[in-house]
């Protein structure tokens, strides 16, 4: 599962973008949303910041 999660985050940085990011990995948004969270709570760190609309 952390490996799966990795990839998802790594695609999210990429594209900077929760929509493509689940498209490229094949999965819904909110799924992509849920696996990015799991991975903040299972190391205990924010990964992201949000700023409005978009991720960096």
């Amino acid at each position: 599962m952390l490996t799966r999660s990795l990839k998802t985050f790594l695609t999210v940085a990429r594209t900077l973008n929760f929509t493509r990011a689940a498209e490229e990995v094949h999965l819904a948004q909110s799924s992509v949303s849920d696996q990015i969270q799991a991975l903040e709570t299972e190391l205990g760190a924010a990964l992201s910041r949000a700023r409005g609309l978009a991720w960096s």
